[in-house]
């Protein structure tokens, strides 16, 4: 069994993970506003588009018909739940 290390309640790997995944979000977000930026330079309409993050258990499960080219992954859990409610776009 592995060594674990908490640090306020929380094993430091998954620290390292949260932390993670903010600066993705962060670097993603960049992008979207420097393609945007550029996309209505052209004449284009910009992208809309919402970025979630949640800690969670998620399932990941693959589902569809056999043969049917319906066959797209699916995810569950509470913390996907947020991530949408939160993350929707408004009109």
């Amino acid at each position: 069994m592995a060594c674990t290390f908490k640090h306020n309640g929380i094993d430091l790997w998954y620290q390292s993970q949260i932390v993670s995944a903010f600066e993705t979000a962060g670097k993603l977000s960049s992008c979207v506003e420097l393609l945007n930026y550029r996309l209505v330079k052209k004449g284009y309409q910009p992208i809309k588009c919402g970025i979630g993050i949640a800690y969670g258990r998620a399932l990941m499960i693959k589902a569809g018909a056999k043969g049917s080219g319906v066959n797209d992954v699916v995810w569950m859990g509470h913390s996907n739940e947020l991530i949408s409610a939160k993350g929707s776009l408004k009109s």
